[in-house]
């Protein structure tokens, strides 16, 4: 599903846990909406994926920590 480009940083594809995903030079945040969730809200999507428009490990992660 994804290209050789992307690398994980934490945890892996598949997980309902919050993921970190570089790729190419922009890191991304994941997170799989869990199916129970889901069950009682259909709108929900399946994952949310949103750009942290950095390239710096460090600075993503602080990103995610701080929810900005």
């Amino acid at each position: 599903m994804f290209g050789s480009s992307e690398t994980c940083c934490r945890n892996w594809y598949g997980t309902e846990s919050p993921t970190c995903l570089l790729r190419g030079r922009t890191y991304y945040f994941r997170y799989s909406i869990p199916l129970e969730a889901r069950r009682v809200c259909p709108l929900l999507p399946i994952e949310v994926k949103r750009s942290l428009r950095t390239d710096s490990l460090s600075e993503a992660l602080a990103l995610i920590v701080s929810g900005k």
